[in-house]
């Protein structure tokens, strides 16, 4: 952002000085001119918090522009909240209480959905009639929650659901249940929007030709069908991937993991790339040092081959928990909840070929964050957002930013006394930046640096410069980093 300071406006009273100068704002296209990827804690959770601690599950982008999550602790009962937020961390506010017992859910283990009327769905893992996990809509605005499924007959229905719901072009709601059934292998079940028509699509067998315990999302293919993991099942009892139909009558294991070496085991979740090839995570015990890999596979359950296998001691990062996602320019992008280094997560990014594997970012604890257990979620321009369960400033947990640039640090107030210029400013909370002076906005080689500054905790500070100003003007500007 850059100011114009008139001097010919300097004789006017204060009160009109700032209409004139307010009047004569203008957006430079020097503004962030960084290109070097950034990472910025944006937001911090306090312990013992009534708006939530502990945030577990992955953020969503809403259509509104601002980015909702769920805390699996903290809020009135200490059972879990669903919250939201700006892009820039601002107006963070909790939408929901989970109160738990026979009327609510709790303990919010799985990211939200935004469903294609508007509202928000999602799973609470406890809680509801008989203690087994809920399914729940609500309202962008904190409005209308209601409880479209309370989990009653494990044996039939599953129990806990610990991962998101997905729907299909019909408006229909899938999902998965971590326990239940005979075997206690978890189910896939379907509903509609309105809670009616719960059915159980697929009961978990956990035996050599099925999978068992799910515990993530599903996912939609390009083609209608349902593709997933469980983390348990299969020929080795380490784990599977699947395809199914949406009435649940045609089932195939896409692959079967193994704990050998070499192999990947214990997976987490998988997404898909435009190209229709499938992308996965493995916790542990896997890959050829033991602590977890970035895997493909395509749909017809051919092509799978292991990216990345996370090292042991040294510096990389180990044991994964969540999916990874796509950055801009077709990169991966994940988290590990440890690592070699201070063993309290990372940041990573790697190509789809599995090359150009590198740490964004070391999780260094208080008051930065540690233990990324939820995954990430990329925005409309290109930043990418995830939460710690632990870290920041009390311990309970933080949000955090990802991008190719920051945001910009504002001018929100100007004064003057003399020859005294007072800058008040605003970005996100510790932004390091530049304040620039010039006299010719046309001048480009004019910018000289006045100060650099950083905008502390709060994420925003006053600066206090006196300079002879200019006629017939002096120009601010702001530059990140």
């Amino acid at each position: 952002m850059t100011f114009l300071l008139s001097s010919s406006s300097l004789v006017r009273p204060a009160k009109s000085f700032l209409r004139a100068a307010f009047a004569m704002l203008f957006v430079s296209s020097f503004l962030s001119v960084a290109t070097a990827q950034t990472y910025q804690r944006i937001k911090t959770f306090s312990a013992g918090s009534a708006t939530g601690v502990n945030p577990q599950s992955s953020l969503i982008a809403g259509s509104d522009g601002r980015l909702y999550g769920a805390a699996i602790s903290g809020g009135n009962s200490n059972l879990g909240t669903i919250f939201v937020f700006n892009k820039d961390g601002s107006g963070f506010q909790k939408l929901h209480d989970f109160a738990g017992g026979v009327a609510d859910g709790s303990q919010p283990t799985s990211a939200l959905m935004e469903g294609q009327d508007g509202g928000l769905y999602g799973t609470a893992s406890a809680g509801g009639s008989n203690n087994f996990g809920i399914i729940f809509r609500i309202n962008k605005d904190g409005s209308g929650y209601s409880i479209l499924k309370h989990f009653v007959n494990s044996v039939v229905e599953g129990a806990s659901p610990v991962g998101g719901l997905a729907q299909g072009g019909d408006g229909v709601l899938y999902g998965t249940a971590y326990a239940g059934t005979v075997s206690g292998g978890g189910t896939v079940f379907r509903l509609n929007t309105n809670g009616t028509a719960f059915m159980t699509i697929h009961p978990f067998s956990s035996g050599i030709a099925d999978g068992g315990t799910p515990q993530s999302s599903l996912v939609f293919g390009h083609d209608g069908q349902l593709y997933g993991v469980t983390f348990y099942g299969g020929t080795n009892s380490t784990g599977v991937v699947f395809r199914m139909n949406t009435n649940g009558s045609v089932f195939n294991l896409l692959q079967s993991f193994s704990s050998s070496a070499g192999d990947a085991s214990y997976p987490n979740a998988i997404i898909q790339n435009s190209d229709g090839v499938l992308f996965g995570t493995t916790s542990y015990s896997g890959g050829l040092n033991g602590y977890g890999t970035v895997f493909k596979i395509n749909t017809n359950g051919l092509g799978f081959s292991i990216l990345r296998s996370f090292n042991g001691p040294g510096t990389d990062g180990i044991f994964l928990t969540a999916e990874v996602i796509f950055g801009t320019n077709g990169i991966l992008y994940g988290t590990t909840y440890t690592d070699q280094l201070n063993g309290y997560g990372t940041v990573f990014k790697i190509d789809t070929g599995g090359g150009n594997y590198s740490i964004v970012h070391y999780f260094t604890g208080d008051p930065d964050g540690r233990t990324p257990y939820g995954g990430m979620v990329r925005t409309s321009d290109g930043a990418i957002y995830g939460t710690t369960y632990f870290g920041g400033s009390s311990g309970a947990g933080t949000i955090f930013r990802l991008a190719d640039f920051p945001l910009p640090v504002n001018f929100t107030d100007i004064q003057r006394a003399g020859t005294n210029v007072a800058l008040t400013l605003a970005g996100l909370p510790n932004q390091a930046f530049r304040i620039q002076s010039n006299t010719n906005l046309n001048n480009t080689n004019g910018w000289q640096d006045v100060a650099t500054k950083n905008t502390g905790a709060s994420g925003s500070l006053q600066f206090n410069n006196p300079v002879t100003l200019a006629s017939p003007g002096q120009l601010f500007r702001t530059v990140t980093p």
